[in-house]
């Protein structure tokens, strides 16, 4: 591809003609191992759980932009926002069953935007008269998507290291769209050539994230601890000591915290939605009872399209047993206890815990976990057992 578009003009375009992105802006393809050496820094203090299973070479191929590199010259950076009125949760009454999804996924945004992205280049390729090879990316990508935002002057990396833009706070997903574009990026003077470790001014002298964290996971300004991170444990089936398990509240699916007492976010109100057009929509909160109860066809018609189904169903299944437990939900007692002898011992273990919690000191309690110490091998189910008859 010899002609060189204008990047700037391309962008305006692209915002004339397309709705549903709140962000959207271009950037070269730019060098990014100043990010990666932060990042093997992370990996080497063990901040990056091993179930990622990342290593320096996987990182530094991901930060060279994958198989991608061999013809990429541009990346188109989106954006949507997710603070929608119909996304609020109501607050729960103890012993009321339902458990709690984080904003961000109560619907597909991320399907949603990988959409856009790939409308964006057909409205191009049409535009221009031109074939355009892409890849549209959103989240579930190892391409460092919050550098490159960062370099774009879209949003800027807070001390929770989540993006932040001013106008949106955090609420929105991100996505990207490779092409092989060559545009003429001469009009777009404030990109710099290389990349710039984060500084955190857009934060200022304020802490809530780190203060607010409810397992002390941002260990320092734009640090992450992520296997003490209550979203990475939401997405594995692991076994948490009791301090964090009460710590869990009534989640059912990630955690947004860090989000919920950010300054840029708490000024923002929830804005109405303009379109019905929603991928995968779950909602604000689920029964847990259901979840409990589900067989492989429930769950897969019910988050086939949500990136909760990406998910081992066990893992949820653990994440429901910690709200009900925490919420002391009588009605799921009876879903509860088929989970005494599920094959899986962290399964077993989580039942355990949950049944301590909805019967406490019953004679019921006392005789079921009886019967289940006599039967049960699993070192670790036997603790937990001990830990609620002695």
């Amino acid at each position: 591809m010899n002609k060189k578009l204008d990047a700037l003009e391309t962008v305006e375009k692209i915002k004339r003609n397309i709705d549903g992105l709140d962000l959207i802006t271009v950037i070269p393809i730019v060098d990014l191992t100043p990010a990666l050496s932060e990042t093997i820094k992370k990996l080497e203090k063990g901040l990056i759980p091993e179930t990622y299973r990342w290593t320096s070479e996987k990182t530094a191929f991901a930060y060279n932009y994958k198989n991608y590199r061999k013809w990429a010259k541009s990346i188109f950076l989106g954006a949507k926002y997710y603070n929608y009125t119909e996304n609020t949760a109501k607050p729960a009454n103890k012993g009321e069953c339902y458990g709690e999804i984080a904003k961000y996924t109560r619907e597909n945004n991320y399907q949603y935007l990988i959409d856009k992205l790939k409308e964006v280049a057909s409205f191009l390729e049409k535009e221009y008269g031109l074939k355009i090879k892409y890849k549209a990316l959103s989240n579930y990508t190892s391409i460092p998507e919050k550098v490159l935002f960062n370099y774009s002057g879209l949003a800027e990396i807070g001390k929770n290291t989540l993006l932040i833009n001013p106008e949106l706070g955090s609420y929105f997903v991100v996505g990207e769209l490779i092409t092989d574009l060559d545009l003429n990026f001469t009009s777009t003077k404030k990109l710099s050539h290389t990349i710039k470790k984060p500084d955190f001014s857009i934060c200022g002298e304020c802490t809530r994230c780190m203060d607010s964290c409810p397992t002390g996971a941002i260990v320092a300004e734009g640090t992450l601890n992520v296997n003490e991170c209550l979203q990475f444990i939401s997405e594995n089936l692991i076994l948490i000591d009791s301090v964090t398990r009460e710590k869990w509240e009534r989640r059912l699916y990630g955690c947004t915290t860090c989000l919920d007492v950010c300054p840029y976010n708490t000024r923002l109100k929830p804005k109405p939605l303009e379109s019905a057009d929603r991928i995968g929509y779950i909602g604000p909160e689920v029964n847990l009872i259901e979840i409990l109860e589900m067989d492989e066809y429930k769950w897969k018609k019910k988050f086939s399209n949500n990136q909760v189904g990406i998910r081992d169903r066990l893992t949820i299944v653990k994440n429901a047993l910690l709200a009900v437990g925490n919420m002391e939900c009588v009605e799921a007692k009876s879903a509860v206890k088929r989970y005494l002898y599920n094959t899986n011992e962290i399964i077993r273990a989580y039942s355990v815990w949950a049944f301590g919690k909805i019967e406490k000191n019953t004679r019921e309690l006392k005789r079921e976990l009886t019967q289940l110490l006599k039967k049960e091998k699993s070192p670790v189910v036997i603790r937990e057992i001990k830990n609620i008859i002695g």
